[in-house]
């Protein structure tokens, strides 16, 4: 993270603004004036970070010990305006990008909730970033970018992943005379599945 400015919107969208270096290129690239820094200026930089690892979130404890490691390594100072996942967090992200007031450092979800920040030009792609630094993102897939809506450019990455899975009750399965569903088997034939369990259940 030494003198990294970064952009990232994750599944969630994912803004996160670490240092100086980086810092005229992505301001260059979203159309503002780079501004002079220094190795003094970068030692006491003060940036407001706005995530959902906030209250009861299991991410919470991790993402505030590494906000205190970051700063004894810096110097740096970190504002952390962090709140829960809810429709209020939403709305006071969105008001602070349209009043100019948005956050150095935010934490956000993709997809149609971070079309208004690509529209306004607030971000930047992933590509671009990679064409400075290319191990950015390096460890991740690429099947696991999912593009904008608004311009099919890659504007987040995965922050971390999770399995779900499926339980299946395999004598409701054989009293319907169906298989267990697989990775081979299709949407529709999982209907099928579906229905003739239900017609099962009915009797």
């Amino acid at each position: 993270m030494k003198k990294v400015l970064t952009i990232w919107m994750s599944v969630i969208l994912l803004i996160n603004l670490t240092g100086c270096g980086l810092s005229d290129f992505l301001k260059n690239k979203i159309g503002t004036e780079p501004e002079e820094t220094s190795q003094e200026k970068c030692a006491s930089v003060m940036l407001n970070a706005m995530t959902t690892w906030a209250g009861s979130d299991g991410g919470s404890a991790v993402y505030q010990k590494y906000i205190k490691q970051y700063m004894q390594e810096t110097g740096n100072i970190i504002n952390d305006y962090s709140g829960g996942s809810d429709e209020d967090f939403k709305q006071r992200v969105l008001m602070d990008f349209e009043v100019g007031g948005e956050p150095d450092v935010l934490f956000y979800f993709n997809g149609s909730d971070a079309d208004p920040f690509v529209k306004a030009g607030k971000v930047v792609p992933v590509r671009t970033i990679q064409e400075e630094f290319p191990d950015y993102a390096s460890n991740l897939q690429e099947s696991m970018f999912v593009p904008s809506g608004v311009d099919g450019e890659i504007y987040s990455v995965s922050i971390y992943g999770y399995w779900e899975g499926l339980f299946v009750n395999k004598r409701i399965c054989e009293k319907a005379g169906v298989e267990v569903p697989g990775a081979e088997t299709t949407w529709e034939e999982f209907l099928d599945i579906c229905e003739r369990i239900r017609q099962v259940i009915r009797r």
